[in-house]
C-alpha cells in the first residue's frame, strides 16, 4: 500500500487536464455513492473570490455532486468523511463540504468552519 506524506501542495498554475489520480478518485466516488454526480475536475481558474490558482486549475481536485441542501446530505457527509478517514491511503490533502473544511496538515483539528465564497452545499470538493 502507498501511504502519502502529510503535506499540502498548493496548485501553482494551469495544468493540461485532469490528473490520473483525480480521475481515479472521481470514478471511485461515483461507484460508491450512486446518488453522486461528476461536477468536474479540470477548470483553469483561480479560487472563487481569490487570486490564487484553484486545485482544479492543475486538474488535481474533484467536485462530487450531491443534492443541494444547506448543511449537506447524509450521502455527501458519508463521502466527505470516508475521504477524510482514508486520506493518507487516497492521497487526499483537503476536503470542503457544507461550509466545513478539513486539511491533512491540521487533521487533529477535525472539521473546521469554512468561510470561502462558495459554500459547497451541493458538492464535496477534494484535493
Amino acid at each position: 500500500m502507498i501511504v502519502f506524506p502529510i503535506v499540502y501542495d498548493r496548485p501553482t498554475g494551469t495544468g493540461k487536464g485532469p490528473q490520473p489520480g483525480a480521475v481515479a478518485l472521481m470514478a471511485w466516488c461515483l461507484a460508491r455513492w450512486t446518488i453522486a454526480t461528476n461536477l468536474g475536475i479540470f477548470n483553469p481558474r483561480n479560487v472563487r473570490g481569490g487570486d490564487t490558482p484553484s486545485a482544479h486549475s492543475d486538474g488535481s481536485a474533484i467536485d462530487v455532486g450531491f443534492p443541494y441542501t444547506v448543511g449537506g446530505t447524509v450521502e455527501g457527509w458519508d463521502c466527505a468523511n470516508t475521504l477524510r478517514i482514508h486520506a493518507r491511503e487516497l492521497g487526499v490533502q483537503q476536503i470542503i463540504y457544507a461550509r466545513k473544511i478539513w486539511r491533512n496538515t491540521r487533521a487533529e483539528e477535525g472539521w473546521r468552519n469554512y468561510a470561502g465564497v462558495a459554500a459547497h452545499y451541493e458538492h464535496v470538493h477534494a484535493e
